[in-house]
C-alpha cells in the first residue's frame, strides 16, 4: 500500500484488501499485486520464485535464486525490495518471515498445481550442476 501510485483510489485499494479473513488470504492478495508489477518483465517469476523459497530445506541465497531461475538483476533487485519485509536472511538465506506467508504461497503456487516436485526437481538439477560447488549446500538441499 505504501507505494499505491493512485492517491484517489487508495480507500479502494484498502477496503480490497480489508477483504482477506485470514492472513494468508492476505498474503495472497499481495501476491496478485506483486504478480501485476513483476511478471511483465517475465511470466511465472512471482510463483516461481516464492515456490522455490517454499521447498528449500534451509533457505536459498539469493544468488542460488538468481542462478536457478536465470534472471537477469534488473528483474530480481525490483523484486527483492518489494518483499524484502516479507522474506528474512538467515545466514545468508533467504526464507519466509511468517508461517502464514509460506501458508499463502503454498495455497496459491503448490497445491492449486501440485507443483511440489517441479520445484524441488529445478533446486535439485541446480544443486547437482556445476554451477554448485558448494558441497555443504548439496548436502543441505538434495535428499
Amino acid at each position: 500500500i505504501r507505494v499505491y501510485g493512485v492517491y484517489e483510489k487508495l480507500d479502494e485499494r484498502i477496503a480490497h484488501y480489508l477483504t482477506a479473513s485470514t492472513p494468508p488470504q492476505l498474503f495472497e492478495l499481495v501476491f496478485v499485486r506483486l504478480e501485476t508489477d513483476f511478471e511483465n518483465m517475465r511470466s511465472g517469476f512471482v510463483g516461481d520464485t516464492l515456490a522455490l523459497l517454499w521447498v528449500s530445506r534451509r533457505g536459498l541465497s539469493e544468488s542460488e535464486l538468481v542462478e536457478i531461475l536465470d534472471l537477469p538483476h534488473n528483474i530480481w533487485s525490483p523484486f527483492y525490495l518489494a518483499v524484502s519485509e516479507a522474506v528474512v536472511s538467515k545466514a545468508g538465506y533467504l526464507s519466509f518471515f511468517h508461517d502464514y506467508m509460506r501458508q499463502a504461497v503454498e495455497s496459491r503456487y503448490l497445491k492449486r498445481y501440485n507443483h511440489y516436485h517441479k520445484y524441488r526437481d529445478m533446486q535439485i538439477k541446480y544443486f547437482m550442476s556445476e554451477k554448485c560447488t558448494d558441497k555443504n549446500r548439496i548436502c543441505e538441499e538434495v535428499p
